[in-house]
């Protein structure tokens, strides 16, 4: 699980007033980037979008509008990108966007989270309006924060009843997302309201 630690200014602040909004420091420390929930049986019904876990990891971990890779389908046909759209109470059940190939039963799969989602409540906040990466303990990664292709603009979305962003990864040298695994520490300043 990723650690998120809200940092107090020289004053002992943990929020600092900044026009309208609120800014808080925030040290991220991505130990468990994209760790993936590997070997959850399930069975996928294209018709609704669904996977329902039978055993193996838990998909209570995972939230509704966090976008995730499966891989290691049966079929090869349900391997993609999709985003969450519902679980249930339980954990159990996941609707999944448009694009579920084939139905099949007591499939073996892997869900990988696509980037570190971080909610707002996470941070002290209630909304969020912008994320600068201040500083990282790595320098074999770039950290920014995921922007929508159509605007440009920084993808805020709501993951249950709280806003969120995700948090990306890019390896130096290759350019694309960096894989699963521990990243080291990312400062980050974040501004919203209460």
């Amino acid at each position: 699980m990723t650690a998120i630690e809200v940092l107090t200014d020289r004053k002992g602040q943990r929020l600092t007033v900044v026009g309208d909004e609120y800014e808080v420091l925030v040290r991220v420390n991505l130990d468990t980037y994209r760790s993936a929930l590997a070997n959850m049986v399930v069975n996928f019904n294209h018709s609704d979008n669904q996977i329902l876990r039978i055993s193996g990891a838990d998909v209570s971990l995972l939230d509704v509008g966090e976008e995730i890779v499966l891989s290691n389908s049966a079929t090869g046909g349900n391997d993609g990108t999709y985003v969450i759209q519902a679980i249930d109470s339980v954990g159990g059940l996941m609707t999944v966007s448009a694009g579920l190939a084939a139905s099949d039963n007591n499939d073996t799969i892997t869900v990988t989270p696509s980037y570190e989602v971080i909610r707002a409540s996470q941070v002290g906040l209630k909304y969020i309006s912008s994320v600068e990466v201040l500083a990282q303990e790595s320098i074999s990664n770039r950290f920014h924060c995921q922007l929508d292709a159509v605007t440009g603009k920084m993808m805020l979305r709501d993951i249950g009843d709280s806003p969120c962003f995700s948090l990306v990864a890019t390896d130096v040298a290759s350019n694309v997302n960096e894989a699963a695994g521990d990243l080291g520490m990312v400062l980050l300043r974040v501004r919203g309201s209460l």
